[in-house]
């Protein structure tokens, strides 16, 4: 397990294209080195973290999963790992699905805020700044 896990410390960091780590964590909103210390492994690599790393470096994760779908093909000694990845699947398939999934839900949230903004009264105060006079709904 941990030797797929640098493979996908190695393939993440071939990936990235940013101008520099520290770019990436300001990006993330992160503290200097966040980036540097996942890919030494000193902080744990997670699907949340590659994709959160994928997204500021402008990298679509479907390029990553591949690229890593492809390495554990060619390291092939782990019988488990081959077998999980069928040469014939697309792993970019299932990338794409799951970024269409978290896309409906990003949209179906805006939708709310959408509709809750619309039942809000403004005015214009006397600086002349708009505020909610009354409320949509506390939720």
């Amino acid at each position: 397990m941990a030797d797929r896990l640098q493979m996908a410390r190695d393939v993440l960091r071939g990936c990235i294209k940013a101008p520099s780590l520290r770019e990436l964590d300001r990006r993330l909103g992160r503290s200097p080195n966040y980036v540097a210390r996942i890919l030494r492994g000193e902080i744990e690599l997670t699907f949340e973290k590659v994709f959160e790393i994928l997204e500021a470096a402008r990298v679509d994760a479907s390029d990553f999963f591949e690229e890593l779908a492809g390495t554990l093909r060619q390291a092939g000694t782990d019988s488990a790992t081959v077998e999980a990845i069928p040469p014939d699947e697309r792993p970019a398939d299932t990338v794409r699905a799951l970024m269409a999934r978290r896309l409906r839900a990003l949209e179906e949230r805006v939708a709310q805020q959408e509709q809750r903004l619309a039942g809000l009264e403004v005015e214009k105060g006397p600086t002349g700044r708009v505020r909610a006079k009354g409320s949509a709904g506390d939720g």
